[in-house]
């Protein structure tokens, strides 16, 4: 059965009026796959709103910051927030369909100028999450404790680490490092050990993520041949997906490993699909999203993959209304997309976003 979701949100961007950018809330989908969540503004307030597959409403749960990213731990475990405070600086929270259940970062994270998958990452057995943080003195990699709250540190180079994610195995975390003078694909071991580069390009690399196998990454190299590529974690050269042009960022590899999603172009809403086998660098690339530059703000919104099949979720803008739209791919026919709710005019209302309470 097809999985089509339906929701009605409406983020508050800090506007005043109708006719500003509107910045598209982020969602997530549960790890089973039953549930997703929006970080929005409906009638209840601003917060996060919880939905079955069939878009029926879970709950409402209010929330005072402003929530950039989102990811949801596997077998319905808890929801991992990265909210901006009132003070500017940026902490994870942990929150389930009840309620917010706690702050979960003593320190801040750090986030940095371009949008990624990877501002942070949950372990494949749920009980840490790991981030980068710039308060060692450097930015570095930490790793906190769920269920507890301990944080250790991973790195501890002089150059910043940061944009880890943990591999699906449990065994390694890849992350960003600008060692050697040049942002660079680089694995840790997640138990203990020295850090290693993956990557063999002179140009700057960036935005890792794991295929489902734990054997390969996806990234974001610059420079004269610009574009998304994947390596061997054991070794060897870089394979081209999508390359030519500029402006790409956030490659997502898809749960079923068929898919890698990425942002592209000067408008950071439009989501590009391209099946792994097939790609050669030059296509076969399909849209899913057709945003207007001049009516959305995303600089934060990523590729939203289904943890069992070969869809995505996420929000939209329709001739200047809000929408949720779910794409599904298919390797011989490619992005099929269907909004699944459009909401009204008369909802957008552009509510300031109130700054209440910061650390």
């Amino acid at each position: 059965m097809a999985l089509f979701v339906t929701i009605v949100v409406f983020f508050a961007a800090g506007t005043a009026a109708w006719g500003a950018p509107l910045e598209v809330p982020p969602t997530a989908w549960s790890g089973s796959g039953h549930k997703i969540v929006a970080a929005a503004e409906f009638d209840d307030g601003y917060g996060l709103y919880v939905f079955d597959i069939e878009g029926r409403g879970g709950g409402f749960i209010p929330f005072q910051h402003r929530i950039l990213a989102m990811k949801w731990a596997s077998k319905d475990g808890p929801l991992c927030l990265l909210a901006r405070h009132a003070n500017g600086r940026h902490y994870l929270w942990l929150a389930n369909p009840s309620g917010i259940i706690k702050r979960l970062s003593e320190r801040p994270v750090y986030v940095y100028d371009t949008p990624s998958a990877n501002l942070f990452d949950w372990s494949p057995d749920c009980r840490h999450v790991v981030f980068a943080s710039d308060t060692g003195g450097n930015v570095d990699l930490w790793r906190v404790e769920i269920e507890y709250g301990w944080e250790k540190r991973l790195t501890h180079a002089k150059s910043k680490d940061f944009s880890p994610a943990w591999s699906p195995n449990g065994k390694w975390i890849t992350f960003c490092s600008e060692r050697g003078g040049t942002r660079g694909i680089w694995i840790l071991p997640a138990d203990a050990g020295p850090a290693r580069k993956v990557t063999d390009g002179p140009e700057d690399e960036e935005h890792p993520a794991w295929s489902p196998g734990s054997d390969r990454i996806c990234f974001l190299a610059k420079g004269r041949r610009e574009g998304i590529y994947t390596v061997a974690v054991l070794g060897g050269g870089r394979k081209p997906i999508a390359i030519g042009g500029r402006n790409y960022a956030a490659p997502v590899w898809s749960s079923t490993g068929k898919w890698i999603s990425f942002v592209y172009g000067n408008n950071a809403a439009n989501i590009f699909c391209t099946p792994v086998k097939k790609a050669k660098g030059w296509g076969p690339y399909f849209q899913t999203t057709f945003d207007q530059g001049q009516q959305v703000s995303t600089g934060l919104r990523v590729p939203a993959w289904s943890p069992a099949r070969d869809q995505l979720v996420y929000a939209t803008l329709d001739e200047g209304r809000l929408s949720i739209r779910v794409a599904s791919l298919s390797e011989d026919h490619g992005a099929a997309w269907r909004n699944v709710y459009t909401a009204p005019r008369e909802r957008l209302k552009h509510k300031p976003f109130k700054k209440t309470g910061g650390g």
